[in-house]
């Protein structure tokens, strides 16, 4: 994920990825607090 000139890194699993449609271009949100990582997309 990309947010202004930064680069946000997370590790997912594939089968979480194809749940949300998530492909390069798609918008999505991630929220982050310490080590954790939720990313969501919109319906």
């Amino acid at each position: 994920m990309c947010c202004g000139p930064y680069r946000v890194v997370s590790l997912m699993s594939r089968e979480a990825a194809d749940a949300l449609n998530l492909k390069a271009g798609v918008v999505a949100v991630a929220s982050i607090k310490a080590t954790n990582v939720v990313v969501e997309v919109a319906q």
